[in-house]
This record gives structure tokens, C-alpha cells and sequence, in this order.
């Protein structure tokens, strides 16, 4: 009587199976995905591996039908799966001390092409700005200082102007830089600083500004790059590192010798969150290196 109960469950359990099977599966662009979200613990050098899993059902939204947390020194593999099993898989491993840029090749030509008009356009320092009276503004300075300058109207008194402007950083900055990206909290940066490290090798690395919290790094060993996207985002008190993973890089060779980075440059990097999207970064260079 047991057997037959239990033969009776059996059946019952594996129809309701094929039943959720035939639901989840039969539609045509439905599918699981299964990746894990990186970070590198800054203190502790552990890896924390968010670990997703999606469910995609073609264009619609993303529904979250597991989510889980651990630590552990080694990343593991990414897998996406269907309904015909595993379809795709990329090796992950790696310690987290091995985290580097893929190097690339640089090609050295004699005179660079392109338009490189950015570098007649300037902008003041971060921070200025103009009041309704046409006169320039610096976040920071005293406001009593500021008050005590002022006339009737409410604006810096024309005797007091040659003073003001004393105090206001009203210096001409030249652009650097021009180009455009799709990481995460970008909406521009005009300038970048190109120096030599203590390696002999020419690192660039843009400027974050109030908008912008992402930051290109691009270093420069003899015939070789590497690039990486700093983001110091307001969400997470660790700094985010993308790695890049192609891309190519042009120097004009006439300029190089004259101690001058002229350049135009594509770069793509991984984003563990969306392996199927990756981030990019492309752009011009005009700077003395210092």
C-alpha cells in the first residue's frame, strides 16, 4: 500500500514538474542568466561575488529569482543557460592580484589626422560661475568678504571689482581632451593630466568633476597600452575598477619626440554586471607631458 501511495506521489510530483518545465521554457527568447557581480574588498583584498540570477523573457523587464553573497579569493565562470542547457561560458579565473588591462599595441604614425579643435576651447575652474550681474563667482570664498564688496543693487561695486577679481580663480583652462563614453556616471570631462610614473612609463588619466565620477587611465610602456576606468562612485565608499579588453591607440610620432601626447584612442572594457554590454571609451589627447 506504501509503494503504491509513493508511486502515486512520484507521478504526481514529476507531471507537476513537466507542467513548470513546459511553462518556463516553451517560450522562444526566454532565458536564465547567471553571472557574478565583482568587487574587491580594498581592506581585506577578499573578492565579493554578488551572484545573480535573472530570468529574461526577450525584451521585458528582468525578473530577480535568486540572489546570493559570499567571499572567496578566486572568481569562478559565468554561465548563461537556456532550455538547451549551458550555451556560452568565459573564464573568470583569476586571483585578485593578476587584475590587469589587456595590453595592446600602439600604432605610431607620422602625422595624426582628425580634428583637434578642442584644444582653442577653455573653460574656467570647476566652481566658477556667473551671477545675474554678469560677474564672476567662486564657490568657497567667504561670503561676509563677498558682502562687504557689494553696492545698492546687490552686485560688486565697480570700485571694488579690481579687488574681487583678486580673490577669483578667473584663469583660461585650455581643453586636453575630447571624446565620448557610455560608463557609469559620465556626462563629460574636458582635461587630463599625462606624466611620467615612477616606472618610466606615460600614464594619462582624466579628471572627475562634480558630474563626472569616472576616470580614464591610460599607461604607456614604450610600444604598449593599457586602459582601466577608475569610478569613485558616490554609491560605494570602494573604488570600482573596469579593466580594458580591446580597443587600439594612435600617437603621433613627430609630436611624441617633442614631448607632446597627440592621440586618438578607442578603448572596451568588461562590466561583470552586463557581460553582454561592454563599456567604451573613445576619444582625442592633446597634452604636454609633465
Amino acid at each position: 500500500m506504501h509503494k503504491i501511495i509513493k508511486f502515486i506521489l512520484f507521478v504526481v510530483w514529476i507531471t507537476f514538474v513537466i507542467i513548470i518545465s513546459g511553462c518556463t521554457f516553451s517560450k522562444p527568447l526566454l532565458s536564465v542568466r547567471i553571472f557574478k557581480e565583482v568587487q574587491q574588498d580594498s581592506i581585506t583584498g577578499n573578492v565579493q561575488i554578488n551572484k545573480s540570477i535573472y530570468q529574461n523573457q526577450g525584451r521585458g523587464g528582468r525578473q530577480i529569482l535568486d540572489n546570493t553573497q559570499f567571499f572567496q579569493n578566486k572568481l569562478l565562470v559565468k554561465e548563461i543557460i537556456n532550455s538547451n542547457g549551458i550555451i556560452y561560458q568565459s573564464d573568470l579565473t583569476y586571483k585578485p592580484k593578476d587584475n590587469k588591462a589587456k595590453s595592446i599595441k600602439i600604432e605610431w604614425v607620422n602625422d595624426l589626422d582628425g580634428d583637434f579643435s578642442f584644444v582653442n576651447q577653455w573653460s574656467y575652474p570647476e566652481g566658477i560661475y556667473r551671477d545675474e550681474f554678469g560677474v564672476l563667482l567662486q564657490d568657497g570664498i567667504s561670503s561676509d568678504i563677498i558682502e562687504t564688496l557689494k553696492d545698492s543693487t546687490g552686485s560688486i561695486a565697480p570700485e571694488s571689482l579690481t579687488y574681487y577679481y583678486t580673490l577669483v580663480d578667473t584663469n583660461h583652462l585650455y581643453h586636453t581632451i575630447s571624446g565620448e563614453s557610455n560608463c557609469y556616471e559620465w556626462v563629460g570631462t574636458d582635461f587630463v593630466d599625462v606624466f611620467q610614473d615612477d616606472k618610466h612609463q606615460i600614464v594619462c588619466k582624466t579628471q572627475t568633476t562634480v558630474g563626472t565620477h569616472s576616470s580614464l587611465v591610460i599607461t604607456i610602456d614604450k610600444n604598449d597600452c593599457s586602459s582601466k576606468i577608475e569610478l569613485y562612485t558616490i554609491s560605494s565608499p570602494s573604488l570600482i575598477v573596469f579593466y580594458g579588453i580591446s580597443g587600439n591607440m594612435k600617437i603621433d610620432k613627430k609630436y611624441w619626440k617633442n614631448g607632446i601626447l597627440k592621440c586618438e584612442f578607442e578603448f572596451y572594457f568588461v562590466d561583470p554586471a552586463k557581460p553582454d554590454t561592454p563599456i567604451f571609451w573613445k576619444g582625442k589627447i592633446y597634452k604636454k607631458i609633465i
